[in-house]
């Protein structure tokens, strides 16, 4: 009989012994995604100051009923995203999402959050990286 042949790396004792470090690696994508959208709609939005609260609530109030835009209200200032806006964003989050959740993966073995704490996906039959197919299937479902 032949000896079994390693990669060197061998999987913790306990499976769940890295959980702590997979949801910090899912906060830190979290935030990078959050704050990419933000930083999108921010530099595609306008916002004005109403003066006072009150003004800005009716202005956002017209605004929504009367129109396809988006107003929001922060206490006296008022946000307004037209439609595209809305749209760029969101296509900045796919954007984001198949780069971090399906590229990034399939190239290296992690988002960029399970590289930082030092963890990455692999086949569990060869512990090696897996590639690009089944990162496919696992950003799908």
């Amino acid at each position: 009989m032949e000896p079994v042949q390693t990669t060197g790396y061998a999987p913790p004792a306990d499976p769940t012994a890295i959980f702590g470090r997979r949801t910090v690696a899912f906060l830190i994508d979290l935030v990078i995604g959050v704050a990419i959208m933000v930083a999108v709609f921010a530099s595609l939005a306008e916002s004005a100051d109403m003066g006072s609260n009150f003004q800005a609530e009716l202005t956002c109030d017209r605004i929504n009923e009367d129109s396809d835009n988006i107003c929001i209200q922060a206490d006296s200032t008022v946000i307004l995203a037209e439609q595209g806006d809305v749209g760029a964003t969101i296509f900045a989050a796919l954007v984001y999402g198949v780069g971090a959740y399906l590229i990034l993966p399939a190239l290296t073995g992690g988002t960029l959050g399970k590289l930082l704490v030092g963890i990455r996906v692999v086949d569990k039959d060869t512990f090696a990286r897996a590639g690009f197919g089944k990162h496919l299937v696992r950003w799908i479902l």
